[in-house]
């Protein structure tokens, strides 16, 4: 059973249509003229049309989702992958985010992908970012990816659960069941256990 995407990336050919909310640091068109320099300058030749240097990326979002919001998640995914979102624009009657994304990374001089392991990590990145729900069954295959999220943002998630646990009225199996799998879970993710 697929996962629901929360982002999926299309090649890009022009600027996002307009749209009440917004935000633009730069055209589609001087973006790429700016990648085709650059690459033209260390290959002596300019990129093939299939490498997709410009993605377009859609995001559903909630009715609330504001343009900050997603100029936040913009700027952990640059963080994160080393794709600059240069164009925003929400599309509030679809429930969509519409970004463009500058996915040739300068440094390495290569075009960046996104591989099956990183969009199911950028899924995550994308529903704690924007606190989109997620029924039940998409975060099953995909929990390992949400607890390394919890784990990767603050190394004591674990440990601050079971002192929470502490005042909670649990029996003591109860509690040292759930000390058990929190402290197996946190040896997973420190890569002590398997």
């Amino acid at each position: 059973m697929a996962e629901r995407q929360f982002i999926r990336f299309y090649a890009a050919n022009g600027d996002l249509r307009p749209a009440k909310e917004s935000w633009s640091g730069g055209s589609f068109a001087t973006r790429k003229e700016e990648i085709y320099r650059y690459y033209h300058r260390y290959f002596h030749a300019y990129p093939r049309k299939s490498m997709d240097i410009i993605k377009r990326g859609v995001i559903d979002i909630r009715e609330d989702t504001t343009l900050d919001d997603l100029q936040h998640l913009a700027e952990l995914i640059e963080r994160e992958y080393k794709i600059q979102c240069f164009q925003i624009a929400i599309y509030r009657s679809n429930r969509e985010a519409h970004l463009l994304f500058d996915c040739f990374d300068r440094v390495s001089k290569s075009n960046y992908r996104i591989h099956t392991t990183q969009m199911k990590h950028l899924y995550v990145l994308i529903v704690e970012t924007l606190n989109l729900p997620v029924p039940m069954k998409d975060m099953i295959p995909l929990l390992r990816y949400f607890l390394y999220y919890l784990f990767k943002n603050d190394k004591n998630v674990f440990r601050k659960r079971l002192e929470t646990l502490k005042h909670l009225d649990l029996t003591p199996k109860a509690y040292r069941d759930e000390a058990i799998i929190h402290c197996y879970i946190e040896e997973v993710l420190r890569g002590r256990m398997k």
